[in-house]
């Protein structure tokens, strides 16, 4: 948001080039335009963002594109990726972590792992889908991240474990390593912690290839990347996951290796 007039996540949103002027994101409580509120807002953050003594950061390599896309910036953007506590996140037992927590150990376990499940950026309804389409015993969706009624009804049909938020970091480092794979069907995401924190776990990701993911994930050597939108080939490199367990177990020790070392 540092390089709009507000916005988190402003996506392909053309008033950017505009200066953020008729921002379409911006009204009040009742809905009306405030025409000229996103407009200031940028041309204060362009004030500061020109300060001397200022270095703007990102985590990843697209996110810094974005910044500097802004022109508010006096010093180049640098590139500081987001850390991961690879001791506490860490591959472990599967057979031992699925009894410890209570899961299934003769069942395909897929992680689909957000802040909120029911953000629709996160993309839990088309992961929901991708899943429905697989063919064979269905696997156990292990959802983690806050839910309510109605992002449970995505996943309605399918055999689902949901986990809720989970503040206890060493359980949430249980939860990734017990599973087999991790989906995440996002369509636009930085540096993704779940991600990374998943492939210090040796569980590789399936994903779309949107934002700063494909800095993190190397497309069939440490998981799958489709194309943004792609679920065809979403759903060929989830099957792969689970039909190929070699395959899948030479993604996770890539995954890991990446994350111990990057």
């Amino acid at each position: 948001s540092a390089a709009t007039g507000g916005c988190l996540f402003p996506g392909d949103c053309p008033a950017q080039s505009r200066g953020c002027r008729r921002c379409p994101g911006t009204g009040d409580a009742t809905g009306r335009h405030l025409p000229g509120r996103a407009r200031l807002v940028r041309r204060l953050r362009a004030f500061a963002a020109g300060r001397r003594g200022i270095t703007p950061t990102a985590p990843s390599a697209w996110m810094a594109g974005q910044a500097r896309r802004a022109g508010l910036f006096r010093l180049p953007v640098r590139v500081i990726p987001n850390g991961v506590d690879v001791a506490l996140f860490a591959p472990g037992d599967r057979a031992a972590l699925r009894r410890e927590l209570g899961l299934p150990l003769d069942t395909p376990i897929v992680l689909v792992a957000c802040g909120a499940l029911g953000d629709a950026r996160k993309g839990s309804a088309t992961a929901a889908a991708v899943l429905g389409r697989l063919p064979g015993p269905a696997p156990l969706v292990l959802a983690v991240g806050r839910d309510d009624a109605a992002s449970q009804a995505l996943f309605a049909g399918l055999r689902c474990r949901f986990e809720g938020y989970v503040h206890d970091r060493a359980r949430l480092a249980a939860l990734y390593a017990a599973a087999d794979v991790h989906l995440a069907a996002t369509t636009g995401d930085n540096l993704p912690l779940t991600a990374l924190e998943t492939m210090a776990c040796a569980t590789p990701t399936v994903a779309f290839a949107t934002g700063g993911t494909p800095e993190a994930v190397r497309h069939d050597t440490d998981g799958w990347l489709a194309r943004p939108g792609d679920v065809d080939t979403l759903l060929q490199g989830l099957m792969l996951a689970l039909t190929e367990t070699a395959h899948r177990e030479a993604w996770g020790g890539s995954a890991r290796e990446r994350a111990a070392t990057h």
